[in-house]
């Protein structure tokens, strides 16, 4: 899970969104997505691919993440109250 942590905030601090990464680094959004999740574990490939596109070292990938990233939330944002 720590990959999957520290490759969202590596994203957001590229400033890119999930499609974005994926069309530099050759994959498709949904994997990104499931890497991201922490359905799926990179290969070394996609580890350089992915490096590449965000323009850090593997070793980016490596260092701990700072939790900086907001945990995904569940479902549709609640509505804000009427105002009455």
């Amino acid at each position: 899970m720590a990959f999957a942590t520290r490759l969202r905030e590596l994203r957001e601090a590229a400033d890119l969104t999930q499609g974005q990464l994926a069309d530099a680094a050759g994959m498709s959004k949904r994997g990104v997505s499931h890497l991201e999740q922490g359905l799926r574990e990179p290969g070394w490939k996609t580890i350089q691919k992915l490096a590449a596109a965000l323009g850090v070292s593997i070793e980016a990938f490596s260092a701990p993440a700072t939790g900086t990233a907001p945990a995904p939330g569940r479902g549709r944002p609640r509505k804000p109250p009427a105002e009455a």
